[in-house]
């Protein structure tokens, strides 16, 4: 995987493993030797209707890309780079991003800032009292994260959507934060879902969504213009 992974070839371990997937749907839609010999073309013509269907599972199967890196490495402000790539490429993206907010060179909170309206949401505030936190030392804003996900929830998805979420971690293996949000984006088949997520969280997150080979990008290893032309040609050229 690695050996072609850098190479033209990196899709193949994806497609073989498909295949593979795919091998006893395909054999159970075989008919007997007579049968076969009887009807040659409607056993051919039923097995491609059939590859069809599997096709259409698949794209179907949850889209779920993780933007990683560590702790206060700088992942909000790659992906507010990469946001603004995309859009210039006119690829339709929903979602939220978390920017810090700052006093006197202490982060004192987090916003919402919909990728979509630019409206911004209160989220996280730093509170001195550890009974009342709900994510490490902040409190969150419930009825104004309510408010952000009835937003995304109301969105269009005619056209394929990247929807963004910084960032998938803690909270959501708990099954708190965004994972009520993540269950009903994944019902939107017209959507591809980018995650922020810490490198130490990576293993569980794809463990708890069941995840089959999501693709990662680590932002210490990789550019903008490289992450976003990757994902255009990947999900958003015909």
């Amino acid at each position: 995987r690695n050996y072609f992974a850098k190479t033209s070839f990196k899709q193949l371990p994806i497609a073989l493993e498909l295949a593979f997937e795919s091998l006893p749907y395909v054999i159970s839609h075989l008919p007997d030797v007579k049968s076969f010999f009887k009807k040659p073309v409607s056993v051919i013509r039923n097995l491609i209707f059939q590859a069809e269907k599997r096709f259409e599972t698949l794209r179907k199967e949850p889209q779920i890309i993780f933007l990683t890196g560590d702790f206060a490495a700088g992942k909000t402000t790659f992906l507010q780079k990469l946001v603004h790539y995309l859009q210039e490429k006119n690829i339709p993206i929903s979602g939220f991003l978390a920017p810090r907010i700052m006093s006197n060179d202490q982060t004192i909170g987090y916003n919402l800032l919909s990728i979509h309206s630019g409206k911004e949401y209160a989220f996280l505030r730093l509170t001195t009292d550890d009974e009342k936190s709900d994510i490490g030392k902040f409190k969150v804003d419930v009825e104004s994260f309510n408010n952000a996900q009835n937003e995304l929830k109301n969105t269009d998805f005619t056209p394929r959507t990247l929807v963004v979420l910084d960032e998938v971690g803690k909270w959501e293996l708990q099954k708190k934060g965004w994972f009520n949000l993540i269950q009903f984006i994944q019902n939107q088949p017209n959507t591809v879902s980018l995650w922020v997520v810490r490198n130490d969280f990576v293993s569980e997150i794809t463990h708890q969504w069941q995840l089959k080979d999501p693709l990662v990008y680590n932002i210490s290893t990789n550019t903008v213009e490289s992450v976003g032309n990757q994902l255009i040609q990947k999900f958003f050229t015909s």
